[in-house]
Formats: C-alpha cells, sequence, structure tokens
C-alpha cells in the first residue's frame, strides 16, 4: 500500500476525529477533561478528548480488520448412545460449533473405531479440529499402541495433532520423550503434539516431584523438568477455582495468578504458546461458574497472554449417580443443552468481539498499581513492571489487572475487572501529546481516534484489549 493512500485514510480520521469532539464540546458545554481527579472517571468526560464513539464508524471500522481464531476447545463430546448415526453425529457437531467451540480432545471414543469414526467425519463436516487424546505410558508396550492410534487417525484432515497424556507424573517424562519423538517421525511436523499438566495444587506426590531445586518451588520445578525433558508445542495446564463454598474463592484465586505467572513464565522462556482449561461445569464440590464468573475465567487467562483454552466440560459423561455422573456441562446425558450450553455460547460471542486482536501480541508484563496487594503479591516479580509505553496513570473504581504486551514496536494492554462482584470504570492518561488508541470489547471497535486520555466501563469480570493504533472505517 503506497503512503498517499494511508496519509488520505489518517486526514479523513482527524477531520472525524475534529468533528466528535465538536459535537461532543457542544453538548458538553465545551467540557473535554480527561476525568475527575479522584480515584475513578466518568467514561463520558474522557471520551471527548479525540476519541471516535460513533457506533456505525466503530462498526465498519472494526469489520475491516481481520480475524485471528483462536482455539477453543472443549472436554468431552456427546457419547456414542447420542451419536448413532454420521447424521446424528453432524447435527451434534454442528451444534457444538454453534456455541463457539472450534477444538475437541477427543475422549474414549478410539475404543470403538465406527464411533471414533462418526465423530471424526462430524468433526471435519463442521470445522472442528480435533486432538486425539492418547492412552497414558506406563511401558514401551503403551507406546506402541498410541503409535496404532495415531496411524488410524493422523490423515483425517481434522486432526491437527495429539494429546499426548494428560495431567502426566514427572516419573513418565523419559517415556513421554520417547513417543514424541516417534510421533513426530509419524506424524509430521504439521501436527501438534501436547500434554496437559497438572494445576499447582496437585500434591507433590503426583507431580513426581519431591521438592523444588535450585530455589524453585516444587511446581515450577515440575515444569521446568517437563519442558527440558519432554518439550512440546504448547504449554497446557487446568486450574478449577471455583468450589461450592465461596468463601474459598479468594484463596483459590491467588494460587490461580501464581499458577498463571508459572505458565505464562515457562511458555515464553520455551517459546511455546500456553494453553489453558477454564471451568464451566460443576462436580464433587465445585459450583457451576455463573455468567460474571464465566468471564472473568476467560479474561483472566487472556490476560495473561494465553493462545488458547478449552472448556471443562461440554457433555455430561454418564447417568450413573456418583463417579463421572455427578458431572454436569453443557449438554446433560441424553443431550439436552443445559443454561451452561448458553452460557459458554454468549461468552465465546463476547471474546469473539475483539477478533483475536489480543493473539497478534505476546506478553511482557503487568502493571499492577491498580490491583489489591493481597493479588498484585501472587503476580510473580518478574511479571510486574514499573512502567510500560506511554501510559502515565490510570483512575478507576475496581481492582484491574493490566496486561502489558507486545508486537515488534506495537504495544497492547489488556485491561480486566479483576472481580465478578461488580463492574466499574477505568480512565487511562497517555503521554504528552497522546497517542492513537483502539479500545476493542464484546461488540468490537468501541472507540478509536487520537487522544491522551481514554475511559471506558467494565462488566463484572470484563477486559477490554488497549491497541495504541487507530483505525479507520474505509472512507
Amino acid at each position: 500500500m503506497d503512503g498517499t493512500g494511508y496519509g488520505l485514510r489518517k486526514v479523513i480520521l482527524l477531520i472525524l476525529v475534529i468533528m466528535q469532539i465538536t459535537l461532543t464540546s457542544c453538548s458538553n458545554g465545551g467540557a473535554s477533561g480527561a476525568g475527575s481527579s479522584g480515584g475513578s472517571a466518568s467514561p463520558d468526560e474522557s471520551v471527548t478528548a479525540g476519541m471516535i464513539t460513533d457506533p456505525d464508524f466503530c462498526r465498519k471500522a472494526g469489520e475491516g480488520v481481520e480475524v485471528i481464531d483462536m482455539r477453543i476447545g472443549m472436554w468431552v463430546a456427546p457419547r456414542a448412545h447420542l451419536m448413532k448415526t454420521q447424521e446424528e453425529a453432524d447435527r451434534r457437531f454442528a451444534e457444538i460449533r454453534e456455541a463457539g467451540i472450534n477444538m475437541y480432545y477427543s475422549f474414549y471414543e478410539e475404543k470403538d473405531d465406527a464411533w471414533l469414526d462418526r465423530m471424526l467425519r462430524a468433526a471435519e463436516k463442521n470445522g472442528v479440529g480435533v486432538l486425539i487424546s492418547l492412552d497414558r505410558v506406563y511401558s514401551g508396550s503403551d507406546i506402541e499402541k498410541n503409535l496404532e492410534l495415531a496411524r488410524r487417525t493422523k490423515d483425517y484432515s481434522c486432526v491437527i495433532g495429539f494429546n499426548m497424556y494428560d495431567e502426566p507424573s514427572a516419573e513418565v517424562n523419559p517415556l513421554l520423550s520417547t513417543q514424541k519423538i516417534k510421533l513426530r517421525e509419524l506424524a509430521g511436523d504439521g501436527k501438534i503434539l501436547m500434554c496437559n499438566l497438572f494445576p499447582n495444587y496437585a500434591p507433590p506426590a503426583k507431580l513426581g516431584v519431591a521438592e523444588g531445586v535450585g530455589g524453585r518451588t516444587v511446581y515450577q520445578t515440575y515444569l521446568d523438568r517437563f519442558m527440558s525433558e519432554v518439550g512440546t508445542d504448547a504449554l497446557s495446564f487446568d486450574f478449577y477455582p471455583f468450589q461450592a463454598n465461596s468463601s474459598t474463592d479468594k484463596d483459590y484465586l491467588r494460587n490461580m495468578l501464581r499458577n498463571l505467572s508459572d505458565i505464562a513464565l515457562s511458555a515464553k522462556k520455551n517459546g511455546v504458546p500456553a494453553w489453558g482449561f477454564i471451568q464451566d461445569s460443576s462436580w464433587d464440590a465445585t459450583r457451576v461458574p455463573d455468567d460474571d464468573e464465566l468471564r472473568f475465567l476467560s479474561h483472566a487467562h487472556l490476560a495473561f497472554g494465553l493462545k488458547s483454552y478449552s472448556y471443562f466440560l461440554y457433555a455430561q459423561p454418564s447417568d450413573k449417580s456418583g463417579g463421572e455422573g455427578i458431572f454436569k456441562g453443557m449438554i446433560d446425558y441424553d443431550g439436552n443443552r443445559t443454561e451452561i450450553y448458553d452460557r459458554v455460547k454468549k461468552n465465546n460471542e463476547e471474546i469473539a468481539g475483539m477478533r483475536g486482536r489480543f493473539l497478534d501480541y505476546g506478553l511482557e508484563g503487568f502493571l499492577t498499581d491498580n490491583i489489591s496487594s493481597a493479588y498484585r503479591s501472587c503476580i510473580a516479580d518478574e511479571l510486574r513492571l514499573d512502567g510500560f509505553g506511554s501510559l502515565e496513570s490510570v483512575k478507576t473504581d475496581r481492582n484491574l489487572l493490566i496486561g502489558c504486551f507486545r508486537n515488534g514496536d506495537g504495544i497492547a494492554y489488556y485491561v480486566m475487572n479483576f472481580g465478578y462482584s461488580a463492574g466499574g470504570s477505568a480512565t487511562l492518561t497517555f503521554g504528552e501529546g497522546g497517542c492513537d488508541i483502539t479500545v476493542w470489547g464484546s461488540e468490537g471497535i468501541e472507540q478509536t481516534g487520537h487522544s491522551d486520555t481514554v475511559g471506558f466501563t467494565l462488566r463484572a469480570g470484563e477486559g477490554k484489549f488497549i491497541e495504541l493504533k487507530a483505525y479507520s472505517d474505509g472512507r
């Protein structure tokens, strides 16, 4: 694209900004301040300094931005009795795709060749990528059985890779390393090879690590050993914080911040994307997250730079009392949608509004002045920054988790209301002369333009992605 075309769009954008300022100044008696001097600022006051908020302009500008697809997965698809024919399987996977889910970890379908084939063909038809879950390995013969399953499935176009082990102990690292090498030879470089690791609340006996090494915690040592002894194409973990007894929430969330910190740092050190699982369901002594809590979990993972997450879980795996039958998912054992289905679908639609812009950036760290010390202390020291980019100050009435992101010379901030009980507002002030700014939210671009100040509201648990660049509506 030549410089003349770019310059013309900048001139048009400037004219529209001036029009926005003039109209807003008239309606506010000429007020164009950056916000109040207290702990919060009215977003209506702070958008008058050069930000375009016209819905039609913002919608068109957002639609002109290429979507970066995020892998959003699930655990446990509808069971065999709901997919007895290919038509039934196709319909079930169309329903999965309708919820905004585009990735699936296989779950026991490999025990039935006909069921496995129906599932994979349905996934292909509906654009759902599949990670084939391999059996746990305890010996060389287990590896050979897993390789046979990989041979049977690797040529389906929907198979994007293999989940080699769910929550492995460090004791099986040597076997996993051997299996990974053989899988790579068999499946080629185009397939994702990964494992989903334990959360940090798993006891040392499960982690297979008795004590930390070199000043590292037991869990950090577990991650270090896995990445050095096995090494995978993505670093994945699961953490489920919402217990039936909500009085434990704060302790679990503090631990989740530690876990996210460790995963983010290990993924960056090893040059792989971080993935996760988020809780949408209930089992044992846990509770089903409500709309605000589910939104909170999604944005917390994205604010830490994760590139993919999956929902635990989609389908109730059994109708038997006890055991797996206690799990409540997006559909029940008979295939009926539950309220969780609608909640997850809505949540995915909101995240999709940002068009995956956050995926184009990498996490550098966090600005933590606007979050309580109880949470701040749980974010790794290496991720706590004194400043980032041209952001000079933040005014807010909520706990804010502010992720700092970079893409080459590009700067962005993931500003999240780190709480799920109430909404609030935030006002960001940048250096003298201001900068180009775009606010991405659940509806797409909410504001774009050039200013030294931008303000916005945040629902409970909500995050917004703030790019230091402006977009035109194409005129």
